[in-house]
């Protein structure tokens, strides 16, 4: 038997926040966004989307 284990509201939280910052990261990708100043990806309102 395998219990199951309800997450909290701040880890049901995090993970959206986690999500969205992944989803920003892998917009970037496919529009092929790289900002070689900073050495990361951008995001089309031009901040980092991963650092």
């Amino acid at each position: 038997m395998v219990a199951k284990i309800k997450r909290s509201r701040e880890e049901i939280m995090a993970q959206g926040y986690l999500d969205s910052i992944y989803d920003a990261y892998k917009e970037a990708r496919r529009a092929n966004k790289w900002d070689t100043e900073r050495h990361c990806y951008v995001d089309p309102k031009g901040n980092p989307a991963v650092v």
